[in-house]
């Protein structure tokens, strides 16, 4: 009889993991689909207020200008020493991979001023902007960081993963998988800011 017991106990704590596990898992569904519905449009922007502020949050900036003209992001800057530098940055390519890469390219003119450091700090924050506009609902909360840039010429390569905020994102939890199947599609620059195309699943998750 004690046998029969343990077996139905067992049964039933089973039965009971199985469908916490179904409600975890429906939650998280539920929640990844809010997060695209908050997405809404394919398309979001970036204002010259959003993009000069991103700027003064980079390291070694103490004060900072934006202004979107001719497909540039015009960009005047002080920095700690009290040193102006102006340059202008054209968006370029986006690469995005499932579980893998997610890249934008923008570049810099004139080129050699990829190399200064203040300048470089000034994209790794425009890209944080990017990434917490293309990923709000997945990153709200978390403060834009400061992404890594790589130099090729006169162009900086910026892998978001390289953000504090999305690498804690992408470790876990239900919203993880909106930062691999929302990705880029295409960068513009116009009077109005900084476009930023996405790239949403069709049909939506869940459905």
């Amino acid at each position: 009889m004690a046998d029969r017991f343990d077996l139905l106990r067992s049964l039933l704590r089973t039965a009971a993991a199985g469908a916490a596990r179904r409600v975890r898992e429906l939650s998280g569904l539920e929640q990844v689909r809010g997060a695209l519905a908050e997405l809404g449009a394919r398309r979001v922007v970036l204002d010259e207020a959003a993009l000069g502020a991103a700027i003064a949050r980079a390291p070694g900036v103490r004060e900072a200008t934006a202004r979107t003209r001719d497909g540039r992001l015009l960009a005047d800057v002080v920095d700690d020493e009290g040193a102006a530098v102006a340059f202008a940055i054209l968006p370029g390519a986006a690469r995005f991979a499932a579980r893998g890469a997610k890249e934008i390219e923008l570049r810099v003119e004139p080129p050699e001023r990829a190399e200064l450091g203040v300048v470089r700090a000034a994209v790794g924050a425009i890209a944080g902007a990017i990434a917490h506009a293309v990923w709000r609902p997945a990153l709200r909360g978390a403060r834009p960081g400061v992404a890594l840039t790589e130099r090729l010429g006169g162009v900086l390569r910026v892998d978001l993963r390289s953000l504090p905020e999305v690498r804690d994102a992408l470790s876990g939890g239900p919203l993880a998988v909106l930062l691999e199947v929302v990705s880029i599609a295409r960068l513009g620059i116009d009077d109005r800011g900084l476009s930023i195309e996405l790239a949403l699943p069709v049909p939506p998750v869940g459905r």
